[in-house]
């Protein structure tokens, strides 16, 4: 369907979707399940490739129901989340994923309570009601273990730290982040931005020179064809860190690396957040890929200081 989707070929992949969810649906196997879901959402793709978003909606709303009326509780969950990622209503995006939320709680579906939470953190967010989304307490606790190892700086515990936070940053703001942060490097502001800085946050040291020569002397000449892997597991604490807050669907730098040759040339692999959703991943011009395209150039600073 995809290849379809691809050469312009909207009616054809619908086709194919709906003849695909036809053979599942006829099937007698106790795992079709899963696979009616996925064709299910096949079929919303290619209808909102070739009727629209409106088009593809109205095909959700039928197949909750169809699925509701099956008992197929975990399809329902899925599609009830494509439904709210979908409509153009905030408040109706609220309700429906809320709806999908206790649903997968008391079914005893963990992956999709982890996707549904994530998506009602973003929509809270985007509503500027940052204190009632509900990864913002363990978000909150993860950044006091992060600070707690950054005061220490323990450089391992701090990375693992920063690990344990991908996914959660969208749940805290600017001034919890300056806040939590700031405390600790008012502290001796030299050592703990040095520290900030050789674990990929773009951070200015006081007294440090940014001379295009010296950083040819750093070592970064005469390295022609060498790639470096960058810090990807700090680099958007380093966004946070510097003031730009980017949300999941903005965080698909997957290998950020800096290219040895020429002074601040950078290269990097893409690839969209699971977060997206299908008709976002249809899309020939991505603008979560445009942007992160450019975030890629920031493991350069990152290899001007530790070539």
């Amino acid at each position: 369907m995809t290849s379809q989707l691809q050469a312009g070929n909207a009616q054809a992949a619908l086709t194919e979707a709906e003849d695909q969810l036809t053979l599942l649906s006829q099937s007698t196997d106790s795992s079709r399940h899963k696979g009616i879901t996925a064709a299910m959402s096949a079929v919303v793709v290619a209808t909102s490739a070739l009727q629209g978003v409106d088009g593809g909606l109205e095909a959700v709303k039928r197949f909750v129901e169809k699925l509701r009326a099956d008992g197929n509780k975990r399809g329902e969950v899925c599609m009830l989340h494509k439904l709210a990622t979908m409509s153009d209503f905030p408040d109706y995006a609220l309700n429906t994923a809320q709806a999908a939320l206790v649903m997968a709680q008391k079914a005893g579906f963990p992956q999709e309570e982890k996707a549904l939470k994530k998506t009602l953190t973003d929509l809270y967010v985007s509503q500027g009601k940052v204190e009632k989304a509900p990864n913002r307490r363990e978000a909150l606790l993860l950044l006091q273990d992060l600070a707690r190892e950054f005061e220490k700086k323990d450089g391992d515990k701090f990375d693992d730290a920063n690990k344990n936070l991908d996914g959660y940053w969208s749940a805290l703001t600017q001034n919890d982040i300056d806040a939590t942060m700031q405390r600790i490097v008012s502290k001796d502001p030299s050592a703990y931005l040095e520290f900030l800085k050789e674990h990929g946050a773009n951070v200015d040291v006081p007294g440090e020179k940014k001379a295009v020569t010296e950083m040819q002397g750093a070592g970064l000449q005469g390295k022609t064809g060498q790639l470096k892997t960058g810090p990807l597991e700090h680099l958007y604490f380093g966004f946070r860190a510097s003031g730009i807050s980017y949300g999941p669907r903005y965080r698909c730098c997957v290998l950020p690396t800096a290219i040895g040759g020429d002074i601040m040339s950078t290269t990097g692999v893409l690839q969209l957040q699971d977060i997206s959703d299908d008709w976002e991943r249809e899309l020939q011009y991505n603008p979560s890929i445009l942007d992160c395209a450019l975030q890629a150039g920031a493991a350069t600073s990152y290899y001007t200081t530790n070539p």
